[in-house]
């Protein structure tokens, strides 16, 4: 036992990083991201950075979609391989891309945690306890830029309290282009943002020193919204209202609770409650767009568990109950703001579904009760999550605390239902994911667990792949005039090969070969490739780099206590 506690850092860390990817890769082989709520809504989105494809763009940044494109990218020679490949590179780069995502917010929320004096091991649990909190899992494997909010969120906040510590500007000038970013992705995030970050302002903000860097922030994120603008041709607030949203929300939506919520807790019966759909969507998947999914998770499980919706339930009221009561107590007031971050995602969902800014669209379906989503404010009600977790990991009555804990985290896991190994082995999709999954980088490794035919890592392992077919190998190629004479093969089965505007068909296996190993594709695959180079979001790409910098730069910080 002693052994364990003098290591106990160290395991837990080595135990946080297995865990944490064992979730990404159970996540990834299991949900589809390309049937994924509004997948198709943003799909023009990835299709013009990723492909070059003329498409109407949504209204919202740009920068997150784009971001998301170029982990695609980094797996597009496999559709040179075959274009049955094109829906899984596209689903590993929402999964992956918000992974990154994912794991950067976690660093934040460590570091956070590291300056409230945190131990190491319980700020690493509260890690592990993060990766199954359903609405960020939701988050992580859908296309939608709320994980983008996760990512950065934590360093704002790790930054503010920095400042409110020291009272030195730098740690607030240093996240002016994280702000700038947070507050152009989304209409809703960016009033999310804008209301999360006002609440931490004190006195000590009121200086002349803040003023350049309010300036800088503002003349950024307003060149942000006209980079989007140009792409999208919609600004960052217009909104176009979905057939049936052209609503607002009755009053009585906010307070109403059904008899039918612990018998009928599925999709669209808690229409007219606020109340309920929170209570089933926050540990659960009221929607119906993750493990409950008609089709999008591989178990089928829709359209849920009856009683692990129920429990889910349960867990939701003790959650918000708890919550309010120790809010109610906390005497310290950092703490306080900490943990009641989520009331302002419930503020601004309520501004929007009753319209209270007239001049903006109506965003309301009675027939759904949509946008009441957990989803939507999941980066400010995961900050509510880690305080009950603080706060359970501090309580006097530590067994039943981790007893209770220990509920939760098999609960969250078991309502994925994952399937199982041998499953994998014997689906040939699963077995392409994979494959996208191995990185050529390293030399394929997952090659060595699980055999799959051909490859995309090299030239010529796709080569074979664009030339596979019967051919007489004596019918090899000569030279005459100084040039290379590849002669007609009557076994093989011609083919045209394309590059950008050149079209030339084959019908010699070697000469097939050539061709490829030149650069030419196969025609069928040609729709993703050679199309014109699209406008890059320059800016957003600049600011993004400097906010990694920024990350770098508070990562290097060493704490302050207050």
């Amino acid at each position: 036992m002693k052994i364990l506690k003098n290591y106990q850092n160290l395991i837990i860390f080595i135990f946080t990083i297995i865990f944490n990817f064992i979730i990404f890769v159970v996540n990834y082989l299991n949900y589809d991201s390309t049937r994924g709520t509004d997948f198709e809504k943003y799909r023009p989105n990835l299709d013009y950075f990723l492909y070059g494809f003329e498409n109407n763009l949504q209204e919202q940044g740009v920068g997150y979609f784009w971001v998301i494109s170029q982990f695609s990218k980094l797996k597009i020679n496999s559709l040179k391989y075959s274009v049955d490949y094109e829906p899984l590179i596209v689903n590993f780069g929402i999964q992956f891309g918000n992974f990154i995502f994912y794991v950067i917010g976690c660093v934040g929320v460590y570091k956070l945690l590291r300056l409230f004096e945190i131990s190491r091991f319980n700020s690493l649990l509260v890690i592990n306890f993060i990766a199954v909190f359903p609405p960020i899992l939701g988050a992580r494997i859908i296309l939608k830029p709320e994980i983008m909010a996760f990512a950065y969120l934590p360093w704002c906040v790790f930054a503010i309290y920095k400042f409110l510590f020291s009272k030195n500007f730098k740690y607030l000038f240093v996240i002016i282009p994280i702000v700038s970013i947070l507050l152009t992705s989304k209409a809703s995030i960016s009033l999310m943002i804008a209301l999360s970050l006002l609440i931490f302002v004190k006195k000590d903000f009121l200086s002349l020193k803040i003023i350049p860097i309010v300036i800088l922030t503002l003349l950024l994120s307003l060149v942000l919204i006209n980079e989007s603008q140009v792409f999208n041709n919609k600004f960052l607030w217009e909104h176009t209202t979905p057939e049936g949203y052209d609503n607002v929300a009755p009053g009585n939506f906010i307070f109403t609770i059904n008899n039918d919520l612990m018998s009928n807790p599925y999709r669209d019966s808690q229409a007219n409650s606020m109340i309920g759909i929170l209570l089933v969507d926050t540990f659960g998947d009221y929607w119906q767009r993750y493990w409950y999914h008609q089709d999008a998770w591989q178990n089928n499980q829709h359209p849920g568990s009856l009683l692990n919706t129920r429990i889910g339930i349960l867990l939701s009221l003790g959650f918000y109950v708890y919550l309010g009561l120790m809010l109610l107590k906390e005497q310290n007031k950092n703490l306080k703001k900490f943990g009641s971050l989520f009331l302002l995602g419930i503020l601004t969902l309520l501004i929007n579904i009753f319209n209270i800014f007239p001049f903006l669209t109506k965003n309301f379906n009675s027939d759904k009760g949509d946008p009441i989503k957990t989803h939507y404010f999941s980066f400010l009600l995961v900050f509510s999550f880690i305080y009950i977790l603080l706060k359970l990991l501090g309580n006097k009555k530590k067994l039943i605390s981790y007893l209770f804990l220990i509920f939760v985290f098999l609960f969250s896991l078991n309502i994925q239902k994952s399937i199982s190994f041998s499953e994998v082995k014997s689906n040939q999709t699963l077995l392409n994911k994979l494959h996208i999954l191995s990185p050529c980088l390293l030399n394929d490794p997952i090659r060595k667990i699980i055999d799959y035919s051909g490859g995309w890592c090299n030239e010529d392992q796709y080569s074979l792949k664009i030339c596979e077919g019967e051919f007489d190998s004596e019918i090899k190629p000569y030279i005459e005039n100084d040039h290379y004479i590849y002669p007609p093969d009557e076994i093989y089965n011609s083919r045209n090969l394309i590059l950008d505007e050149s079209t030339v068909t084959v019908a010699n296996y070697y000469e097939c070969l050539t061709y490829v190993q030149s650069g030419y594709i196969s025609q069928n695959a040609n729709l993703y490739f050679f199309n014109s180079t699209k406008q890059l979001p320059y800016i957003f790409l600049v600011v993004f780099i400097l906010s990694k910098f920024s990350i770098i730069y508070l990562l290097q910080v060493k704490r302050v206590y207050y």
